[in-house]
C-alpha cells in the first residue's frame, strides 16, 4: 500500500512541479539527484530470485552484497538526509512566496495551489522515506543472516 501512496503522491509532486516556472531549482534535486539510489535499486532487483535473474545473487552473492551496502548508503545520504532538508528549505522558499500580495503577479494566487500541493507531497514523501528505510534494514538483515553474514 505503501508504494501505491508513494507513487501517487510523488506522480502528484512532479505535475504539480511542471508549472512554469515552479520549483525548477528543487526539481533537479527531487527529481533527478535524489534518484541516485533508485538506479542502484534497478541494479540490485536483478540478484532478487523472484523478480529478477533467479539464480543470479548465488552465482554472484559479493556483487550482490556491494550493490545492497551501496543502495543503502545512496539511500540514507539522499533520502533520509538531504530530502527532508531539502523539503524543508522549499517549504520556507514557499511560505515567502505565500506571504507576497502584491497582484500585480497575478501568477501567485494560481502558484499558491501548485506550492501547497507540492510541500504536502514532499512531506508526505519524506515521512514515507523512514518507513522505507526501515524495511531497506529489516530485509537487509534478512538477507545478511541468509546468506551467512549474520
Amino acid at each position: 500500500m505503501e508504494f501505491v501512496f508513494h507513487h501517487v503522491v510523488a506522480g502528484l509532486a512532479a505535475y504539480s512541479g511542471m508549472y512554469p516556472g515552479h520549483s525548477h531549482f528543487y526539481a533537479t534535486f527531487f527529481m533527478g539527484i535524489s534518484e541516485i539510489s533508485t538506479a542502484v535499486l534497478t541494479l540490485l532487483v536483478n540478484f532478487d530470485d523472484k523478480k529478477g535473474v533467479p539464480g543470479l545473487g548465488d552465482y554472484f552473492p559479493e556483487i550482490k552484497v556491494a550493490l545492497a551496502f551501496i543502495f543503502v548508503i545512496a539511500f540514507i545520504i539522499c533520502r533520509t538526509i538531504i530530502w527532508p532538508l531539502a523539503t524543508y528549505h522549499y517549504i520556507q522558499d514557499t511560505n515567502a512566496v505565500m506571504r507576497h500580495n502584491d497582484m500585480k503577479h497575478g501568477r501567485i494566487v494560481d502558484l499558491k495551489t501548485y506550492l501547497k500541493v507540492t510541500r504536502w507531497c514532499l512531506i508526505g514523501l519524506s515521512v514515507l522515506q523512514v518507513l522505507f528505510l526501515y524495511q531497506i534494514f529489516t530485509m537487509g538483515k534478512h538477507e545478511l543472516t541468509k546468506m551467512g553474514y549474520l
